[in-house]
């Protein structure tokens, strides 16, 4: 017997592509926010970077990281904000 795709399941799929575009644009946002903060990390003074506890070459080597390479740490807080869930 062929199965047919009815009317409510291709609502789902659509329901799920909507989702999961939410969802890129969302981690799209991560990835702006992350680009945006290291662009700011590279313009502190010496003094204010003595401050938090890092050398300008830190700095200037964490600024440099590529567009989408968001620290895993940040990433699993992002995710457990999203999704509600914990990780180990």
């Amino acid at each position: 017997m062929a199965h047919q795709i009815t009317q409510t399941q291709r609502f789902s799929v659509f329901k799920w592509l909507a989702e999961w575009l939410r969802e890129h644009q969302r981690l799209g946002d991560l990835r702006d926010q992350v680009r945006e903060e290291r662009k700011h990390l590279a313009e502190l003074d010496d003094d204010l970077l003595r401050d938090i506890g890092i050398t300008k070459e830190q700095a200037l080597r964490e600024s440099s990281r590529a567009y989408d390479d968001i620290p895993a740490r940040r990433l699993r807080f992002w995710m457990c904000c999203q999704y509600s869930v914990t990780f180990k």
